[in-house]
């Protein structure tokens, strides 16, 4: 994510380029899974970051996304969007000057944060309720469960106030399917949950 003062650069350079408002956005996510078929189990995990940049004047909205965060495209593609702006200011704006006071962070009851946690011990978990459904009864056929936590880390910083609002989102979702039956007859059975949570969720009963 990025630092305090690259982030006040990209508003500063927006704020000069004539801008009325201007704001950064930014984002970290990760998205991890993973599947029990039968007790073999497989694991995936994907991650993506990326920078937004929007420039308001008037009525007209100018914005742009970045994936390379390197200072210097960041740097550019402010220059850029402000580029098209039909108003340059002729004045300069004070130096803007963020603040990270912790106060501006904003958890959304994640306490135990997925991304912390060893993919070895969300696969245990899959395997012992892997072995709870198949000791329930001689009468199970198959067994397929799925994992998955979808983790985001905010940052946005604007030019009307100094806050520097950071938030994280977590998601974690857990679903188990079970066949049953005998040589005559099979049946199916589910039960899911999801939860806006951290791994927190997932402890106990």
């Amino acid at each position: 994510m990025l630092e305090q003062d690259i982030l006040e650069r990209l508003i500063q350079i927006m704020l000069d380029g004539g801008a009325d408002f201007c704001d950064v956005y930014c984002e970290k996510s990760a998205y991890n899974s993973i599947t029990s078929d039968d007790r073999k189990i497989n694991t995936s995990r994907s991650m993506q970051s990326g920078v937004g940049l929007r420039a308001v004047k008037g009525f007209n909205t100018y914005y742009t996304v970045c994936q390379d965060l390197t200072p210097a495209n960041l740097v550019a593609a402010a220059k850029y969007l402000v580029s098209g702006l039909s108003v340059v200011s002729d004045t300069p704006h004070p130096p803007v000057i963020l603040d990270f006071d912790d106060k501006s962070d904003f958890y959304s009851h994640v306490r135990e944060d997925p991304a912390n946690i060893e993919i070895s011990i969300k696969a245990n978990l899959m395997r012992e309720a892997d072995e709870t459904a198949w000791s329930y009864s001689d009468k199970i056929k198959q067994v397929t469960a799925r994992y998955s936590d979808f983790y985001r880390n905010i940052k946005i910083a604007s030019s009307e106030t100094s806050k520097i609002i950071r938030q994280k989102l977590g998601l974690v979702e857990f679903l188990i399917t079970v066949y049953a039956g005998d040589n005559s007859e099979r049946q199916i059975g589910w039960a899911g949950k999801s939860f806006y949570k951290g791994m927190e969720a997932l402890t106990g009963e």
